[in-house]
């Protein structure tokens, strides 16, 4: 019931048409750790939309969620006004932001495992998450099909601790996401192995919707502001992150796809994956 009446707080503040400051509830996935820090109210997916919608003058509140529940808030536009990391394609009615290419997969090994094409999965040992060879391509799903050794588990946290252990040879992971629980790892109990990211698929863009086209477009512009003035590049240095491609989609046309015939790009120079 609070998080109900602070989304028609804001719905209401955007109604007069003027945009005026407003308090912004955020869906927050709990298993994202590195993107999302429930109850650190920070991570880089999280500092990058507070600072958007810090630049327009907003402010945001996490509504915390499991990660396999966020597509179900669609559904429920009384708890949250913004949903991040939703699929491509998914079909919801909610109003698409201008994405970011954050999350990108590996194929993540122990040092002397070598892996220089997708056809070299076929034989090894590999732990995936959920829904992974639907999500990285036909190639990496015909590498895998026959092989009896692929399996897939949500808990990232059990991956890296089974790649350490030497359970699995491989491991399909986002390499934020790996690299702060190797750090977080590393801290806990002095566990310290070297890793080597396999450079086998592309960037995934996620969706970013919000429940308003004001606040959707609030967020665009404060995107584009965050991204020209380099404060953007400084939170995904504060995450050891940097791409040599662009982080930012090109702004959204008329239909809500991504306006490719005058893109401007956003990155920076390439560095290795890393924690922070």
């Amino acid at each position: 019931m609070v998080a109900a009446r602070c989304c028609l707080a804001a719905a209401l503040t955007f109604a007069a048409g003027g945009l005026r400051a407003a308090e912004v509830v955020i869906a927050v996935p709990l298993s994202l750790q590195a993107y999302f820090l429930p109850f650190a109210d920070s991570g880089l997916a999280y500092d990058t939309i507070r600072a958007a919608f810090a630049a327009r003058g907003h402010t945001v509140r996490p509504f915390y969620v499991s990660g396999r529940s966020l597509s179900s808030l669609i559904s429920d536009d009384s708890r949250a006004d913004c949903i991040p990391m939703l699929r491509p394609g998914i079909e919801h009615g909610w109003h698409r932001t201008r994405r970011t290419r954050l999350l990108h997969d590996f194929a993540i090994t122990r040092s002397g495992v070598q892996l220089s094409r997708m056809e070299d999965l076929k034989t090894r040992r590999i732990l995936a998450y959920p829904g992974a060879t639907g999500y990285l391509g036909e190639r990496f799903r015909a590498a895998v099909r026959d092989n009896p050794n692929y399996r897939e588990i949500y808990n990232h946290r059990a991956q890296v601790l089974l790649l350490l252990q030497g359970s699995v040879e491989v491991i399909i992971a986002d390499r934020i996401l790996t690299a702060w629980y190797l750090n977080y790892l590393r801290k806990e109990d002095g566990r310290n192995a070297d890793v080597v990211f396999h450079d086998l698929f592309e960037p995934v863009a996620h969706d970013f919707v919000c429940r308003r086209a004001e606040l959707a477009a609030e967020y665009n512009a404060g995107l584009a502001e965050i991204a020209a003035s380099g404060a953007l590049d400084e939170i995904l240095r504060r995450y050891g992150v940097a791409y040599a491609d662009p982080v930012l989609d090109p702004p959204l046309d008329d239909s809500g796809e991504p306006d490719r015939t005058n893109s401007p790009t956003h990155g920076s120079a390439s560095a290795p994956p890393g924690g922070s």
